[in-house]
């Protein structure tokens, strides 16, 4: 059975919505392996556990360029950095509109608002079916989806990570009586409070007392005592609750 609780107080979420020659005089990576002079250095001069780490980091390293080099190159990579930079010139990267889904100055309004959640996006690698936006404060995740003219016809962010909502989550999930003042204003935020700490409160009966908050590929889970359940939560720049969603198998 799937139950899914959300709490809303403003949507902030949207859905439609070289290869390189070596010179003669470079060296190439490897080439020292294949000299039988090099080799007796290695052996003679590197102890056994220490090549092996070695070459283990020359493989990680390989293999984050790989994947740098492959989101340099990835069409989404390149519109949601362009989307960031210029959110509000973005109109010209999305598909003409059907009448579904948010307007591009609403994702503009989007994307202000993460960016000063989760600060100027440094980092945007492509990472299973979605894309990490990562910027000095946390990281969002992007659903993207271009059309055959790489424009956007889909797009929703989800799953906020920051220092400040693990720190709300943890709040709301640890204290017996919710404080209204730990939630951002809006006309109904008492009804939405009143609605929090009842669902909080039947979390508690079902999976027993709360133990703590983890962070797997870029979401949270706060786990309880006999379970665990994912949790979507954005809070704004004072630490305040703007958006919760509890989602329990």
């Amino acid at each position: 059975m799937f139950l899914t609780f959300v709490v809303r107080w403003k949507i902030i979420s949207t859905q439609a919505f070289s290869a390189r020659k070596h010179l003669p005089s470079e060296p190439r990576i490897g080439a020292f392996v294949r000299a039988p002079k090099a080799r007796e250095v290695l052996a003679s001069r590197i102890p056994v556990r220490r090549l092996a780490q070695l070459l283990g980091l020359g493989a990680a390293l390989l293999a984050a360029s790989e994947r740098a080099g492959a989101d340099a190159t990835d069409p989404g990579v390149a519109v949601l950095r362009s989307l960031f930079n210029a959110p509000a010139a973005s109109a010209s990267l999305f598909a003409p509109a059907d009448g579904a889904g948010a307007s591009p100055a609403t994702v503009a309004g989007y994307v202000t608002f993460y960016e000063r959640t989760i600060g100027i996006p440094a980092t945007i690698v492509h990472d299973g079916i979605d894309y990490l936006v990562s910027g000095p404060g946390g990281t969002i995740r992007a659903a993207l989806q271009l059309d055959e003219a790489g424009k956007i016809a889909a797009l929703r962010f989800h799953d906020e990570t920051s220092a400040a909502n693990a720190d709300a989550l943890a709040r709301v999930l640890g204290a017996k009586t919710l404080a209204t003042e730990w939630f951002a204003p809006a006309p109904s935020r008492d009804a939405n409070v009143a609605r929090t700490q009842k669902i909080v409160d039947d979390l508690h009966v079902a999976l027993g007392a709360f133990r703590r908050v983890e962070t797997r590929h870029a979401a949270y889970y706060a786990i309880f005592e006999r379970g665990e359940t994912h949790v979507q939560i954005s809070a704004d720049r004072s630490g305040r609750i703007v958006y919760l969603s509890f989602e329990r198998n």
